[in-house]
């Protein structure tokens, strides 16, 4: 009788979870083998990176340069496909098998890169070389080294003021010293050039350090190289050892003549202040205090004896205008490479102190 009894019990107990396993089961509405190969030798791509776009579904192509997918998701879906040295490729597939070329990132591995020893292609250095993008150097920038900032894995650039044209300071891969300098190498043009702040003062004899790299004109610079490894100290010796940055600058070119012209126009305004008391609210404040100490309220005349309310926020933030206009012409024949340029740069900020004004000619 017991075990008649445990029978009904078992199955109540049972279907319940035979239904929730069959409604958990994936759904499952194409299956997707593949191949990705180069495009030019056809030969297989192992590792390469393949991806359902709009899901999380994720392969890598195995030694033969295959793949699969089983996926819940209807013909035609489109793939992404990522492999390093080549080109991003978006492919639809519409059906099973598929065969996906990848093309050669020409552009990049070929591009040419300035080191201390001449030019190579990317593809052809084995140490750690890093170039600043070209839109950064579009951007209207007082000084060349702001352009490494954020522009350049591993390099941190910080400046101790916010007065405009004020040094900065340049770190490759953090400090490798503590009582040497930590500043980078800077070649320009194949001149190595110091870039200590302390040796470049706005007077005669002191006042406030400037950045010496700020009388370079931004639009006259055609790249900017990062050397980042040992390879630096082999060219350069131990004034390469915190690494060393490789600036070349524009040229007149054979039987090409061009005049350029570049300008901007910035303005800086605090958006928002401080709200502070004025006098009559602080006489208040200040007697209230004097009371709850126990001590005598002054009358208005001890408080204030000038009657001035000055809001000293407005007194010392002002709104900020900065223009940069540059101007250069290149010219050349086969013999003789001709190339001008010229900038005038005006910079203020909202806190009213020193402007920045150069001009500069080469």
């Amino acid at each position: 009788m017991k075990k008649l009894l445990l029978i009904p019990f078992l199955l109540l107990i049972g279907l319940p979870l035979l239904t929730i396993a069959q409604q958990t089961q994936p759904t499952i509405n194409s299956h997707l083998v593949g191949r990705v190969i180069d495009s030019a030798t056809r030969e297989p791509l192992p590792g390469a990176v393949v991806k359902i776009q709009g899901t999380t579904h994720v392969v890598s192509t195995d030694i033969e340069g295959k793949f699969s997918f089983i996926t819940g998701q209807k013909f035609p879906y489109k793939l992404i496909i990522t492999f390093t040295g080549y080109e991003k490729k978006e492919f639809v597939a519409d059906g099973s098998p598929v065969e996906i070329k990848l093309k050669d990132a020409q552009t990049q591995l070929n591009q040419v890169v300035v080191v201390g020893y001449g030019s190579q292609k990317r593809k052809d250095i084995t140490g750690s070389v890093a170039s600043v993008p070209a839109l950064a150097l579009k951007q209207p920038i007082p000084s060349l080294d702001r352009a490494l900032q954020g522009s350049v894995s591993g390099i941190q650039v910080t400046q101790a003021t916010g007065q405009p044209g004020a040094g900065v300071t340049v770190q490759v891969r953090g400090v490798n010293s503590i009582n040497a300098v930590a500043e980078p190498l800077y070649v320009i043009d194949g001149f190595p050039t110091s870039n200590s702040n302390s040796l470049t003062d706005a007077g005669v004899t002191n006042g406030p350090k400037i950045n010496p790299l700020a009388s370079i004109n931004t639009s006259d610079i055609e790249s900017i190289e990062v050397l980042k490894d040992a390879s630096a100290t082999a060219i350069y010796g131990t004034r390469g050892a915190n690494g060393v940055i490789i600036i070349t600058t524009k040229k007149g070119k054979a039987g090409v003549s061009s005049i350029n012209y570049d300008g901007s126009f910035g303005r800086q305004e605090v958006i928002k202040t401080l709200s502070l008391l004025n006098t009559n609210q602080w006489e208040a404040l200040r007697n209230d205090a004097l009371v709850n100490t126990g001590k005598t309220a002054q009358t208005e005349a001890q408080l204030n004896p000038y009657g001035a309310n000055t809001d000293w926020q407005a007194a010392a933030i002002r709104k900020a205008n900065s223009q940069n206009h540059s101007l250069s012409i290149f010219s050349g024949t086969e013999r003789t490479r001709l190339a001008f340029s010229g900038n005038y740069l005006k910079r203020t900020v909202s806190c009213k102190i020193p402007i920045l004004n150069a001009t500069q000619a080469v």
